[in-house]
């Protein structure tokens, strides 16, 4: 999550959820903000830092449950030329928002993964 939240707040320490690109909706009692640190690719054989979502809770849900491109999403993010991805989360399309560090990161462990197969 450390690396989630170095990622995803930016300079006037306001944290976003990758999906909506809103500031995440409350802070927990430690002054930190609560989000969902979601698997990008479900089920992955290795866990990796970098190979998580920085969600809102409704976002999270969405994600795991309602997910119409769950079974692409590796080959989305390998593919990805910008910083954005397009999916449909609850029949409703969207994109996930990448920084470029988290992007070229995410990208190596997918293909890290791929070469191990």
């Amino acid at each position: 999550k450390v690396y989630l939240a170095d990622q995803y707040t930016n300079s006037n320490g306001k944290m976003i959820c990758q999906a909506c690109k809103e500031e995440l909706p409350f802070k927990l009692p430690t002054g930190k903000y609560y989000f969902e640190a979601v698997e990008l690719v479900p089920d992955s054989p290795k866990r990796y830092r970098e190979a998580y979502l920085a969600l809102c809770p409704n976002h999270a849900a969405a994600y795991l449950y309602a997910n119409e491109q769950r079974s692409s999403i590796r080959e989305l993010v390998t593919a990805a030329e910008s910083n954005e991805i397009e999916i449909a989360l609850g029949g409703e399309l969207t994109t996930l928002y990448f920084t470029q560090m988290h992007l070229v990161d995410s990208k190596a462990c997918l293909s890290s993964e791929e070469m191990e197969e």
